[in-house]
C-alpha cells in the first residue's frame, strides 16, 4: 500500500541546504550591493571634488558663459565634497 504524501514532504519543501544557500546568496547580494554602492558614492564625492576644484580656475567671461559670476563659484567651490 501507498501513502500520499504527507505536509511538508515533496519538491515545494525547501531542504535545510537550500535554505541555508538561499541565505548565503542573499548575505553576497547584500555585501556586494554595499561595495557597489560605496563605489559609486565614492566616485561621486572625487566628480564633485575635481569640478569644484576646476571653478576656482575659470574666469570670469567664462563663468558669465555658463551663467555664473564669481561669487556664486567660490561659494560652490568651497563647499565640502559632501555636500549637493
Amino acid at each position: 500500500m501507498t501513502q500520499a504524501p504527507g505536509p511538508g514532504s515533496g519538491p515545494a519543501t525547501p531542504t535545510l541546504a537550500a535554505l541555508a544557500a538561499a541565505v548565503s546568496a542573499s548575505r553576497h547580494a547584500t555585501v556586494r550591493d554595499l561595495v557597489t554602492g560605496m563605489a559609486r558614492l565614492i566616485a561621486t564625492w572625487h566628480r564633485r571634488s575635481r569640478s569644484r576644484a576646476q571653478l576656482r580656475t575659470i574666469d570670469d567671461r567664462l563663468l558669465r558663459d555658463i551663467g555664473l559670476d564669481r561669487a556664486t563659484a567660490n561659494d560652490e567651490a568651497r563647499k565640502p565634497f559632501w555636500r549637493v
